[in-house]
């Protein structure tokens, strides 16, 4: 038995969030968890949506240009809140997504990528 817990759309896409009830049940407050998958799922929208302007550079750069991609993301945040700035939340979710990338590209077995990485 499932139960449908959230429901985001994406252009067409439809993205449902449902548990699996066990025989335990469920009891417990997953408003934590709902935030979260929340979060990722705003991370996917926006991929989605730049993917059309884009396409896939993100796939050529390789993981080094996943990764490089995320350290600039994180470190841009962190000098913003060092210096008692409200970070964008932007580069939150550009990083998110840079992760996303890299993981991506190590599952398909694609790492290098094909940008003509110094020491490559």
């Amino acid at each position: 038995m499932t139960r449908l817990l959230q429901t985001h759309t994406i252009g067409d896409l439809v993205i449902e969030v449902k548990i699996i009830d066990n025989a335990k049940g469920w009891d417990a407050d997953l408003s934590p968890q709902l935030d979260h998958i929340s979060q990722l799922i705003e991370a996917a929208h926006v991929v989605i949506e730049r993917s059309g302007q884009r396409g896939q550079v993100w796939r050529r750069s390789g993981v080094k240009g996943a990764s490089f991609q995320l350290m600039a993301k994180a470190e841009r945040a962190f000098s913003e809140v060092m210096a008692g700035r409200r970070p964008d939340p932007d580069n939150y979710i550009d990083a998110i997504n840079y992760a996303a990338f890299a993981l991506r590209l190590m599952a398909d077995g694609e790492a290098k990528g094909c940008w003509p990485w110094e020491g490559s």
